[in-house]
């Protein structure tokens, strides 16, 4: 008989909030009261939303478990990857402007 092999906890997380970054398109943005950058991200239920920043979330896993949920890891990666991008472009701008 074969052990069953299990994932820990932490990359079962990343895993599950790979599957929510690929509905980053459909995430709404908005500000906060106090200015704050926000998306309401896709519950896994259908009809589910959460408020997520790269601090905080919405999601009974957040609140019960008091972890980084897969809705913030989703949001953290998704910010990464933008400022990523404005970084490079910006560079790229700078040096197309040096060349010109």
């Amino acid at each position: 008989m074969m052990a069953k092999q299990s994932i820990d906890p932490l990359t079962k997380r990343q895993l599950a909030a790979t599957s929510v970054l690929k509905a980053a398109p459909t995430w709404e943005p908005f500000r906060g009261p106090t200015g704050k950058l926000l998306f309401r991200v896709p519950g896994s239920r259908p009809g589910t939303t959460y408020t997520v920043c790269a601090t905080s979330c919405t999601c009974p896993d957040a609140y019960l478990r008091h972890s980084i949920c897969k809705h913030r890891r989703a949001v953290a990666a998704y910010l990464t990857a933008v400022k990523a991008f404005l970084a490079h472009r910006r560079q790229y701008r700078k040096d197309r402007a040096h060349d010109g």
